[in-house]
């Protein structure tokens, strides 16, 4: 590693006990050359946008962390992102693992990269431990964004894309915006945002949050700058519109068709909604009502997918768990429903001879089929024969107690023996319950 890191911090008050802790927290554990520029404007027309690229300005490092005054830090996290940021000369961002710092959810994951949707809308804190499988490697951000409360930013890239966009005044959205530019920047040489499993301690509830009316007022106004400038492009990247959008949208639907539909089907709609996904075949309406069980077993099979990937859903049956997936199945299923309610054509074929070239396919999801395949030995070489080097698949398979009388399940597994299994062509990165007593998952690298 070379070259100097600028650390900026901006507070209001550098005497406040929360400023502090985080000065001293940067003295203690960063363990690089570095040196320290504090933004202690009291102007009332201070604006962070203004007060970053005022600051990159005076600061004389190769990179550049942006680090908030409610930010607390962890031994080695600088050593760690600026490791991540020198592996490739292309990455312009690295981001860490936020944590809550106090109160209940003290040391839960706050984000770990976050998905945006092309409404400008974003999810929620995750609030799961620290030591989450999902989110202890180095991977990708997609269609999303590294949290703005600490990440190392490459000068160069920084200065590429012209800085930060004053237009987002007091903040919000002015770091989703930096990096999506960096995304943006042009094919010979765009600029990739990282995410780096380092922990940062980072307290919420502040001025910054969005629960009281002047943010409040702050964040709508900054979404709608957002979304008007990228709707388009995270559309692309597969991003749909928020939930509540959705809902909106299939009920709008459902009203229109409520009048050609039998009493009972009105019934049912009444009963289930929103929980329900509608498709529509000819003149043929087909319910299929959403499973948290199999949500969350996407969510486990699919956490190492990254935005660009070609998934490919292996033994989908009625369901494709990504959009726009490939779904094959071995028995004749012309039309599946995919995780938004879209209807997608699935490809007949037997999964031991897969008809797809060598190194053609970017993820590989199986959910509840290895348990009816004949030679899963075989399923698994076939896998790793498309799947592109480096990358991984998610299965999940159900506990062998939970059917113990089923004769269509040819095999039966425990955690231990399908790893040992998988582990004879790949390399097991992640193996862990999926539902308690239920299901298990595995997530396989081809190394």
């Amino acid at each position: 590693m070379s070259g100097l890191v600028s650390i900026l911090l901006f507070s209001p008050d550098v005497s406040r006990p929360v400023t502090q802790r985080a000065l001293r927290s940067i003295e203690k554990y960063a363990d690089v050359p570095y040196e320290l520029i504090i933004d202690d404007d009291k102007s009332p027309t201070w604006t962070i946008t203004r007060a970053i690229n005022r600051s990159v300005a005076k600061s004389k490092g190769e990179h550049i962390l942006i680090f908030n005054d409610d930010c607390e830090a962890t031994p080695h996290f600088l050593s760690e992102m600026l490791k991540v940021m020198e592996s490739d000369q292309r990455i312009g961002i690295v981001g860490c693992k936020i944590l809550f710092l106090g109160g209940v959810d003290h040391g839960l994951i706050q984000s770990p990269g976050i998905q945006l949707y092309s409404d400008g809308s974003a999810e929620p804190w995750l609030r799961c431990p620290e030591d989450d499988i999902r989110f202890n490697h180095v991977r990708e951000i997609m269609g999303g964004y590294v949290q703005g409360s600490c990440y190392l930013i490459r000068r160069e890239a920084f200065a590429d894309v012209g800085g930060i966009d004053e237009v987002y005044g007091r903040g919000m959205f002015d770091e989703t915006d930096l990096q999506l530019r960096m995304m943006m920047r042009h094919e010979a040489w765009r600029w990739r945002v990282m995410y780096a499993p380092v922990p940062v301690y980072h307290g919420i509830g502040g001025e910054n949050t969005v629960t009281n009316s002047p943010s409040r007022l702050l964040y709508e106004g900054n979404r709608r700058i957002f979304a008007k400038r990228y709707g388009k492009y995270l559309a692309h990247h597969k991003i749909q519109n928020s939930q509540r959008e959705h809902l909106r949208s299939m009920w709008r639907r459902t009203l229109r068709l409520r009048a050609h539909m039998p009493i009972q089907v009105r019934a049912l709609i009444r009963k289930v909604f929103p929980r329900q996904v509608i498709a529509q075949q000819g003149s043929v309406l087909q319910f299929v009502l959403e499973d948290p069980i199999w949500k969350k077993e996407v969510a486990f099979a699919t956490s190492f997918l990254s935005w660009e990937d070609t998934v490919l859903d292996l033994g989908c049956g009625k369901r494709i768990t990504q959009p726009n997936a490939i779904g094959v199945d071995m028995t004749l299923n012309p039309q599946s429903v995919d995780i938004q309610g879209t209807q997608r054509p699935t490809i007949l074929c037997d999964v031991h001879s897969l008809p797809f070239r060598e190194g053609s396919i970017g993820y590989v999801t199986s959910i509840h089929s290895f348990e009816h395949f004949k030679e899963p030995s075989q399923v698994l070489r076939e896998i790793r024969c498309i799947l592109k080097a480096g990358r991984y698949a998610g299965i999940v398979i159900p506990r062998p107690d939970l059917t113990p009388d089923r004769p269509d399940h040819i095999y039966k597994y425990m955690p231990s023996t399908f790893a040992a299994l998988a582990s004879m062509g790949f390399d097991v990165v992640a193996r862990d319950d999926c539902i308690m007593n239920w299901s298990f998952g595995v997530i396989l690298r081809n190394g």
